[in-house]
């Protein structure tokens, strides 16, 4: 579950990390780069990367060779009064990214964390760095302020209620660093505000999410729209909208989706993986990506996360080239004060499936994907151009779900023009997805108008 990746300014990948070592490019380990934590999660014999969500953080400095790497690890505590436990601990690595050396690593920097959920915000000033989480068995939450990659000061904001067990499923700092959210689907949504200077949480809002569970199923995540005024949650079943711009923000919820029922790898396993919504994680495309809570090859991507309920458009089971098992990448926002987060204006990937390879590539010309007129009356026509795939599936759904159009449509060397009847489609805004086996190679808006 652990994940970390970096690149330069350009996108160009620097290093990455499993949480057990540190990789350059090429998937080599960097000189002094493996064991940077205890447990047989690592070990030679059993290395299936370390279990930590949202567990390590990269932190840049003023000198861009060298980065500071926050990450966390689980130790076992025993003896005391509140008896046998797992608890966590802060560490710290400095790497050198220019030359691939590991200056130091393991330097603790905290103990005592309620489990391994990191986030961290950029100071007003536009250089240093705030890492919250909160400390175990208490109400304290210790805000690390980061210069030159050295945690130079802890400000504690002693608000909320005691944890009382490890972890929470997800929190974040808005993209603008302003608010500060932290779910767990058996407690309630809890929503503070966010002092960029000082480093204090205050106006702690308690949220009650009108959960869908009805078992034993606690897994669930939250993620901020682009502009960071909607605050989207879910409880592995079901998706909502909470719009931090109301006065209420409360009264503001909206279910947004509901989890269809889907299982995967039947031809592997024998029997179906089901699919869950789980960890969210805003995009540079302003999307919202979501993994599942069990180890599929499905994602689920909210497609409009700006726009105010239903149009949100969660599109689910989007297959993806490799199983992942919960892992979804976790960004501090690098950009905050400099520029945007995401730029809403990049394509959805036309293709998801595509694998990264040493092999030659071959040019191929971009995806062509349009339905038209639209607005449309009594019918639209689909036309498709350079599509690598013989035949499409084209859905349509009204906003509550309920499907109006199931249609197999055949290629001729990647290429459709195909009038789809409306007729009896009631006049309405729509959602229409276009499919290859499975796959959403196009998802938009149709308005129908009479």
């Amino acid at each position: 579950m652990t994940t970390l990746s970096y690149s330069d300014a350009e996108g160009e990948l620097q290093l990455y990390s499993d949480g057990c070592a540190f990789y350059d490019e090429n998937g080599e380990i960097l000189e002094n780069g493996d064991r940077i934590i205890n447990g047989s999660f690592c070990d030679s014999d059993f290395r299936t990367g370390y279990p930590a969500d949202q567990g390590m953080i990269a932190l840049p400095t003023s000198d861009e060779d060298i980065v500071s790497i926050f990450h966390d690890e689980e130790y076992i505590v025993d003896g005391d009064s509140l008896g046998l436990r797992i608890e966590v601990r802060l560490l710290r690595a400095t790497i050198d990214i220019k030359n691939n050396i590991i200056l130091s690593k393991r330097e603790e920097v905290l103990d005592t964390l309620a489990g391994n959920i990191l986030s961290a915000t950029k100071h007003s000033n536009g250089q240093d760095w705030w890492i919250i989480n909160q400390d175990y068995f208490s109400n304290e939450y210790k805000c690390l302020l980061v210069r030159e990659g050295e945690v130079i000061d802890t400000v504690s904001s002693f608000i909320g209620n005691p944890v009382l067990a490890p972890g929470a499923q997800q929190s974040n700092f808005s993209p603008d660093g302003t608010m500060f959210a932290r779910f767990n689907p058996t407690d309630e949504l809890q929503l503070y505000d966010f002092n960029r200077s000082t480093g204090v949480l205050s106006n702690l809002r308690f949220i009650d999410v009108p959960s869908t569970l009805e078992g034993t199923i606690h897994s669930g995540g939250l993620s901020f729209s682009g502009s960071s005024r909607f605050l989207y949650v879910n409880d592995a079943l079901g998706i909502w909208q909470y719009d931090t711009q109301e006065t209420d923000i409360a009264a503001s919820v909206v279910q947004v989706a509901e989890r269809e029922v889907f299982s995967t790898g039947q031809e592997i396993f024998g029997s179906g993986i089901f699919t869950f919504f789980y960890r969210m994680s805003l995009a540079p495309d302003c999307r919202i990506y979501m993994s599942s809570r069990n180890g599929v090859d499905r994602i689920y991507v909210i497609m409009d996360p700006e726009q105010k309920g239903v149009d949100c458009n969660v599109v689910q089971n989007i297959k993806i080239p490799a199983w992942n098992a919960g892992s979804t990448p976790h960004y501090p926002n690098y950009r905050l004060d400099t520029a945007p987060f995401c730029d809403s204006s990049k394509d959805f990937p036309s293709n998801l499936m595509t694998t990264v390879s040493t092999a030659e590539t071959r040019l191929s010309l971009p995806a062509r994907i349009q339905v038209y007129p639209n607005p449309a009356q009594d019918f639209c026509n689909l036309y498709l151009k350079n599509i690598d795939t013989r035949t499409v599936r084209f859905v349509l759904h009204d906003l509550l779900g309920h499907e109006w159009i199931h249609k197999e449509i055949s290629l001729v060397e990647g290429s459709v023009v195909q009038e789809l009847d409306l007729a009896r489609v009631p006049a309405g805004i729509y959602v229409y997805s276009i499919y290859d086996e499975g796959q959403v190679l196009y998802a938009d808006r149709l308005v129908i108008s009479r």
